[in-house]
Protein backbone atom coordinates (compact mmCIF):
# COMPACT_ATOMS: atom_id res chain seq x y z
CA UNK A 1 0.00 0.00 0.00
CA UNK A 2 1.05 3.80 -0.93
CA UNK A 3 1.58 6.35 1.29
CA UNK A 4 -0.10 9.32 -0.60
CA UNK A 5 1.30 11.81 0.99
CA UNK A 6 4.13 12.39 3.81
CA UNK A 7 4.29 16.06 4.59
CA UNK A 8 5.73 18.16 7.28
CA UNK A 9 2.74 21.53 7.10
CA UNK A 10 4.36 24.64 9.30
CA UNK A 11 5.69 24.87 13.30
CA UNK A 12 3.13 25.01 16.30
CA UNK A 13 3.92 26.77 19.47
CA UNK A 14 4.50 25.40 22.94
CA UNK A 15 2.44 27.62 24.23
CA UNK A 16 0.03 24.96 25.39
CA UNK A 17 1.62 22.22 26.40
CA UNK A 18 3.57 22.12 29.88
CA UNK A 19 7.42 22.08 29.74
CA UNK A 20 10.22 23.98 29.72
CA UNK A 21 13.61 24.89 27.25
CA UNK A 22 11.35 22.81 23.88
CA UNK A 23 10.19 23.31 20.59
CA UNK A 24 7.40 21.86 18.95
CA UNK A 25 6.62 20.83 15.24
CA UNK A 26 3.46 19.91 13.91
CA UNK A 27 3.73 16.34 11.29
CA UNK A 28 0.44 15.81 9.11
CA UNK A 29 -0.02 12.54 6.74
CA UNK A 30 -1.97 11.56 4.57
CA UNK A 31 -2.27 7.76 4.27
CA UNK A 32 -4.69 5.94 1.96
CA UNK A 33 -5.93 2.25 3.31
CA UNK A 34 -8.19 -0.64 2.00
CA UNK A 35 -10.59 -1.50 4.21
CA UNK A 36 -10.42 -5.56 3.67
CA UNK A 37 -6.74 -5.20 5.57
CA UNK A 38 -4.85 -4.73 8.00
CA UNK A 39 -2.52 -1.95 6.90
CA UNK A 40 0.33 0.18 8.89
CA UNK A 41 2.27 3.21 7.31
CA UNK A 42 5.61 4.49 8.92
CA UNK A 43 5.95 8.39 8.72
CA UNK A 44 8.62 11.21 10.48
CA UNK A 45 9.30 14.75 10.27
CA UNK A 46 11.00 15.98 6.90
CA UNK A 47 12.98 18.16 9.51
CA UNK A 48 16.52 16.90 10.37
CA UNK A 49 16.63 17.44 13.94
CA UNK A 50 13.37 15.41 14.56
CA UNK A 51 14.21 12.52 12.03
CA UNK A 52 14.79 10.05 14.86
CA UNK A 53 11.61 10.50 15.87
CA UNK A 54 8.73 7.74 13.89
CA UNK A 55 5.61 6.95 13.97
CA UNK A 56 3.61 4.34 12.54
CA UNK A 57 -0.23 4.11 12.14
CA UNK A 58 -2.39 1.28 12.57
CA UNK A 59 -5.52 0.53 10.91
CA UNK A 60 -6.93 -3.15 11.32
CA UNK A 61 -10.57 -4.64 9.87
CA UNK A 62 -11.80 -7.38 12.51
CA UNK A 63 -14.97 -9.47 10.07
CA UNK A 64 -15.34 -11.59 12.06
CA UNK A 65 -16.69 -9.29 15.08
CA UNK A 66 -17.38 -6.64 12.81
CA UNK A 67 -14.95 -3.55 14.31
CA UNK A 68 -12.25 -1.93 13.28
CA UNK A 69 -9.52 -0.59 15.63
CA UNK A 70 -7.17 2.45 14.86
CA UNK A 71 -4.04 3.76 16.91
CA UNK A 72 -0.34 5.33 16.70
CA UNK A 73 2.77 4.07 17.96
CA UNK A 74 5.23 5.98 18.18
CA UNK A 75 9.45 5.57 18.48
CA UNK A 76 12.69 6.73 18.77
CA UNK A 77 15.14 5.09 16.47
CA UNK A 78 18.45 6.56 18.17
CA UNK A 79 19.56 8.01 21.94
CA UNK A 80 18.74 11.28 21.77
CA UNK A 81 19.44 13.95 24.94
CA UNK A 82 15.83 15.03 24.76
CA UNK A 83 12.50 13.66 25.97
CA UNK A 84 9.97 13.94 23.73
CA UNK A 85 5.95 14.08 24.03
CA UNK A 86 3.35 14.19 21.30
CA UNK A 87 -0.52 14.12 21.13
CA UNK A 88 -2.24 12.95 17.91
CA UNK A 89 -5.49 13.28 15.92
CA UNK A 90 -6.63 11.01 12.91
CA UNK A 91 -9.69 12.10 10.53
CA UNK A 92 -10.97 10.19 7.92
CA UNK A 93 -12.57 11.33 4.42
CA UNK A 94 -16.38 11.08 4.62
CA UNK A 95 -18.94 10.25 1.39
CA UNK A 96 -19.67 14.23 1.69
CA UNK A 97 -15.55 15.16 1.46
CA UNK A 98 -15.18 16.12 4.85
CA UNK A 99 -12.97 15.50 7.06
CA UNK A 100 -14.46 13.84 10.54
CA UNK A 101 -12.31 13.26 13.74
CA UNK A 102 -12.28 9.38 14.62
CA UNK A 103 -9.63 9.60 17.52
CA UNK A 104 -8.22 12.92 19.41
CA UNK A 105 -5.35 11.97 22.07
CA UNK A 106 -5.08 15.16 24.59
CA UNK A 107 -3.14 13.57 26.96
CA UNK A 108 0.61 13.75 26.27
CA UNK A 109 2.20 10.55 24.96
CA UNK A 110 6.00 10.55 26.57
CA UNK A 111 9.30 8.82 25.25
CA UNK A 112 12.47 9.12 27.02
CA UNK A 113 15.89 8.36 26.82
CA UNK A 114 15.18 5.18 28.44
CA UNK A 115 12.59 4.76 26.78
CA UNK A 116 14.24 3.81 23.20
CA UNK A 117 10.61 1.65 22.07
CA UNK A 118 7.09 3.60 22.34
CA UNK A 119 3.96 1.62 23.79
CA UNK A 120 1.52 1.50 21.58
CA UNK A 121 -1.08 4.72 22.79
CA UNK A 122 -4.77 3.19 22.11
CA UNK A 123 -7.23 6.80 22.33
CA UNK A 124 -10.58 6.14 23.52
CA UNK A 125 -12.19 5.82 20.18
CA UNK A 126 -10.00 3.20 19.60
CA UNK A 127 -12.75 0.73 18.11
CA UNK A 128 -15.56 1.64 15.81
CA UNK A 129 -18.23 -0.53 14.06
CA UNK A 130 -17.29 -1.74 10.60
CA UNK A 131 -20.71 -1.10 9.60
CA UNK A 132 -21.02 2.21 10.45
CA UNK A 133 -17.88 3.26 9.33
CA UNK A 134 -18.61 1.59 5.75
CA UNK A 135 -21.31 3.71 5.51
CA UNK A 136 -19.76 7.18 6.32
CA UNK A 137 -16.25 6.59 5.23
CA UNK A 138 -15.71 3.72 2.42
CA UNK A 139 -14.44 5.12 -1.53
CA UNK A 140 -14.77 2.17 -3.40
CA UNK A 141 -13.06 -0.72 -0.88
CA UNK A 142 -10.51 2.24 0.40
CA UNK A 143 -10.60 4.86 3.26
CA UNK A 144 -8.81 8.35 3.07
CA UNK A 145 -7.00 8.83 6.93
CA UNK A 146 -5.64 12.37 7.88
CA UNK A 147 -2.98 12.28 11.09
CA UNK A 148 -2.16 15.24 12.71
CA UNK A 149 0.64 14.84 15.49
CA UNK A 150 1.77 17.70 17.69
CA UNK A 151 5.53 17.27 18.93
CA UNK A 152 7.46 18.12 21.24
CA UNK A 153 11.24 18.00 21.94
CA UNK A 154 12.90 19.02 24.90
CA UNK A 155 12.12 18.38 29.06
CA UNK A 156 8.83 17.01 28.69
CA UNK A 157 6.32 15.40 31.31
CA UNK A 158 3.39 14.00 30.89
CA UNK A 159 0.79 16.77 30.71
CA UNK A 160 -3.09 16.98 29.63
CA UNK A 161 -3.89 19.16 26.92
CA UNK A 162 -7.80 19.74 27.59
CA UNK A 163 -10.59 20.26 25.16
CA UNK A 164 -11.44 23.49 24.83
CA UNK A 165 -14.41 23.80 26.91
CA UNK A 166 -17.64 25.30 25.51
CA UNK A 167 -17.35 28.89 26.36
CA UNK A 168 -13.80 28.36 24.34
CA UNK A 169 -15.97 26.98 21.45
CA UNK A 170 -18.53 29.64 21.31
CA UNK A 171 -15.58 32.25 21.45
CA UNK A 172 -13.96 30.60 18.37
CA UNK A 173 -17.49 30.25 16.24
CA UNK A 174 -18.15 33.69 16.94
CA UNK A 175 -14.80 35.40 15.91
CA UNK A 176 -15.04 33.02 12.78
CA UNK A 177 -18.58 34.38 12.29
CA UNK A 178 -17.56 38.25 12.62
CA UNK A 179 -14.03 37.63 10.44
CA UNK A 180 -16.84 35.95 8.00
CA UNK A 181 -19.19 39.11 7.67
CA UNK A 182 -16.59 41.27 7.51
CA UNK A 183 -15.16 39.08 4.17
CA UNK A 184 -18.67 39.26 3.15
CA UNK A 185 -19.79 42.79 3.89
CA UNK A 186 -16.28 44.39 3.00
CA UNK A 187 -16.49 46.48 5.70
CA UNK A 188 -13.28 48.50 6.81
CA UNK A 189 -11.90 46.98 4.04
CA UNK A 190 -8.30 47.88 2.38
CA UNK A 191 -7.42 46.23 -0.80
CA UNK A 192 -9.91 44.97 -3.48
CA UNK A 193 -9.27 41.69 -5.63
CA UNK A 194 -10.62 41.62 -9.24
CA UNK A 195 -11.17 38.22 -10.63
CA UNK A 196 -12.76 37.46 -13.94
CA UNK A 197 -14.04 41.09 -13.73
CA UNK A 198 -15.99 41.13 -9.81
CA UNK A 199 -14.81 43.00 -7.38
CA UNK A 200 -13.59 41.04 -3.85
CA UNK A 201 -12.96 42.78 -1.30
CA UNK A 202 -10.64 42.00 1.66
CA UNK A 203 -8.80 43.21 4.32
CA UNK A 204 -4.61 42.99 3.94
CA UNK A 205 -3.95 41.82 7.67
CA UNK A 206 -6.16 38.97 7.16
CA UNK A 207 -4.49 38.02 3.60
CA UNK A 208 -1.02 38.72 5.13
CA UNK A 209 -1.26 36.73 8.32
CA UNK A 210 -2.73 33.63 6.51
CA UNK A 211 -0.20 33.72 2.90
CA UNK A 212 3.32 34.99 2.87
CA UNK A 213 2.78 35.55 -0.96
CA UNK A 214 0.29 38.65 -0.10
CA UNK A 215 2.76 39.18 2.81
CA UNK A 216 5.32 39.71 0.43
CA UNK A 217 2.95 41.97 -2.51
CA UNK A 218 2.20 44.50 0.43
CA UNK A 219 5.22 44.46 2.29
CA UNK A 220 7.25 46.03 -0.35
CA UNK A 221 5.92 49.51 -1.54
CA UNK A 222 7.78 48.65 -5.00
CA UNK A 223 4.97 45.93 -5.45
CA UNK A 224 2.22 47.94 -7.14
CA UNK A 225 -0.25 45.66 -5.32
CA UNK A 226 1.13 47.45 -2.42
CA UNK A 227 0.97 50.98 -4.03
CA UNK A 228 -2.68 50.55 -5.86
CA UNK A 229 -4.06 48.36 -3.01
CA UNK A 230 -5.79 46.24 -6.11
CA UNK A 231 -4.57 42.62 -6.58
CA UNK A 232 -5.34 41.34 -10.54
CA UNK A 233 -5.76 37.72 -10.85
CA UNK A 234 -6.38 36.22 -13.61
CA UNK A 235 -5.42 32.92 -13.62
CA UNK A 236 -8.72 32.05 -11.16
CA UNK A 237 -12.19 32.70 -11.57
CA UNK A 238 -13.96 34.88 -8.64
CA UNK A 239 -15.69 32.10 -7.65
CA UNK A 240 -12.69 30.15 -6.84
CA UNK A 241 -11.27 33.00 -5.09
CA UNK A 242 -14.29 33.49 -3.13
CA UNK A 243 -13.77 29.99 -1.74
CA UNK A 244 -10.64 30.58 -1.15
CA UNK A 245 -10.65 33.66 1.18
CA UNK A 246 -13.58 32.22 2.74
CA UNK A 247 -10.86 29.47 4.16
CA UNK A 248 -8.24 32.19 4.69
CA UNK A 249 -10.96 33.99 6.85
CA UNK A 250 -12.31 30.51 8.58
CA UNK A 251 -10.15 27.61 7.98
CA UNK A 252 -13.06 26.10 6.22
CA UNK A 253 -13.89 25.39 2.84
CA UNK A 254 -17.12 27.00 2.63
CA UNK A 255 -19.34 25.00 -0.24
CA UNK A 256 -19.38 21.13 -0.68
CA UNK A 257 -16.44 20.58 -2.76
CA UNK A 258 -16.96 19.11 -6.48
CA UNK A 259 -14.13 18.50 -8.85
CA UNK A 260 -13.95 21.57 -10.68
CA UNK A 261 -13.85 23.37 -7.73
CA UNK A 262 -11.46 21.52 -6.18
CA UNK A 263 -9.43 21.50 -8.84
CA UNK A 264 -8.59 24.86 -8.74
CA UNK A 265 -8.80 24.95 -5.20
CA UNK A 266 -5.88 23.14 -5.28
CA UNK A 267 -4.23 25.09 -8.11
CA UNK A 268 -4.97 28.23 -6.16
CA UNK A 269 -3.94 27.42 -2.66
CA UNK A 270 -0.34 26.37 -4.63
CA UNK A 271 0.31 29.29 -5.95
CA UNK A 272 -0.90 31.61 -2.65
CA UNK A 273 0.91 28.67 -0.04
CA UNK A 274 -1.87 27.65 1.37
CA UNK A 275 -0.76 24.39 2.97
CA UNK A 276 -3.78 22.90 4.47
CA UNK A 277 -6.10 23.89 1.99
CA UNK A 278 -4.04 22.40 -0.65
CA UNK A 279 -3.96 18.94 1.51
CA UNK A 280 -7.86 19.23 1.54
CA UNK A 281 -7.93 19.79 -2.29
CA UNK A 282 -5.35 16.85 -2.54
CA UNK A 283 -7.14 14.59 -0.45
CA UNK A 284 -10.25 14.91 -2.52
CA UNK A 285 -8.44 14.73 -5.68
CA UNK A 286 -7.26 11.27 -5.02
CA UNK A 287 -10.25 9.77 -3.94
CA UNK A 288 -12.48 11.36 -6.94
CA UNK A 289 -9.94 10.41 -9.86
CA UNK A 290 -12.45 9.49 -12.79
CA UNK A 291 -12.04 8.15 -16.62
CA UNK A 292 -12.15 11.95 -17.29
CA UNK A 293 -10.46 13.76 -14.77
CA UNK A 294 -7.25 11.20 -14.41
CA UNK A 295 -5.40 12.88 -17.39
CA UNK A 296 -6.08 16.33 -15.88
CA UNK A 297 -5.15 15.28 -12.56
CA UNK A 298 -1.94 13.94 -13.54
CA UNK A 299 -0.93 17.16 -15.62
CA UNK A 300 -1.86 19.44 -13.02
CA UNK A 301 -0.49 17.51 -9.96
CA UNK A 302 2.99 17.38 -12.34
CA UNK A 303 2.65 21.02 -12.96
CA UNK A 304 2.41 21.20 -8.91
CA UNK A 305 5.40 19.07 -8.64
CA UNK A 306 2.77 17.15 -6.18
CA UNK A 307 4.28 13.31 -6.36
CA UNK A 308 1.85 11.40 -4.52
CA UNK A 309 -0.51 12.70 -6.41
CA UNK A 310 1.10 12.24 -9.68
CA UNK A 311 1.47 8.38 -8.90
CA UNK A 312 -2.26 7.80 -7.97
CA UNK A 313 -2.84 9.94 -11.26
CA UNK A 314 -0.55 7.38 -13.15
CA UNK A 315 -1.75 4.30 -11.71
CA UNK A 316 -5.57 5.30 -12.14
CA UNK A 317 -4.71 5.25 -16.44
CA UNK A 318 -2.62 2.25 -16.08
CA UNK A 319 -5.57 0.44 -14.45
CA UNK A 320 -8.20 1.89 -16.91
CA UNK A 321 -6.16 2.90 -19.97
CA UNK A 322 -8.38 1.03 -22.45
CA UNK A 323 -11.18 3.91 -21.52
CA UNK A 324 -9.18 6.60 -20.72
CA UNK A 325 -6.61 6.69 -24.85
CA UNK A 326 -10.28 7.17 -25.80
CA UNK A 327 -10.62 10.86 -24.41
CA UNK A 328 -9.66 14.03 -25.61
CA UNK A 329 -7.47 14.56 -22.55
CA UNK A 330 -5.56 11.44 -23.74
CA UNK A 331 -5.25 13.23 -26.91
CA UNK A 332 -3.94 16.40 -24.66
CA UNK A 333 -1.70 14.17 -23.10
CA UNK A 334 0.43 13.01 -26.16
CA UNK A 335 0.57 16.38 -27.74
CA UNK A 336 1.46 18.48 -25.20
CA UNK A 337 2.69 16.63 -22.74
CA UNK A 338 5.19 14.31 -24.06
CA UNK A 339 7.51 13.81 -20.86
CA UNK A 340 4.82 12.30 -19.08
CA UNK A 341 3.94 9.96 -21.72
CA UNK A 342 7.57 8.94 -21.05
CA UNK A 343 6.94 8.43 -17.24
CA UNK A 344 3.91 6.59 -17.75
CA UNK A 345 4.90 3.99 -20.36
CA UNK A 346 8.01 3.77 -18.03
CA UNK A 347 5.39 2.74 -15.20
CA UNK A 348 3.81 0.23 -17.92
CA UNK A 349 7.01 -1.30 -18.63
CA UNK A 350 7.76 -1.65 -14.44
Amino acid sequence: MDTLAKKVIGETSADSWKCCKSNSIKVKHVYKARIACHEKSMFSPKVEAWSHIQFEFNFGVDNENNFLTLHIVGKLTREECKEVGFTFKIMALDSNKKMVTLMHNAYMCRMSTTENVLPQYVGKNQSIPLDTFLCKFDHNGFAYFYIEISILLGDVYETHMPAPSTTNIEIQEELTNDLLLALHTGEYSDVTLVAGGDEIKAHKVILSMRSDVFAAMFRHSSMVESATSRVEIKDFDANVMREMLNFMYTGKVGSTLDWPLAFNLYAAADKYNLKKLKAECEIYLMSDIGIETAVKTLITADQHSDGELKLQAMKFIKDNIESIVNTESWKLLALEHSHLMVEFMSLLNF
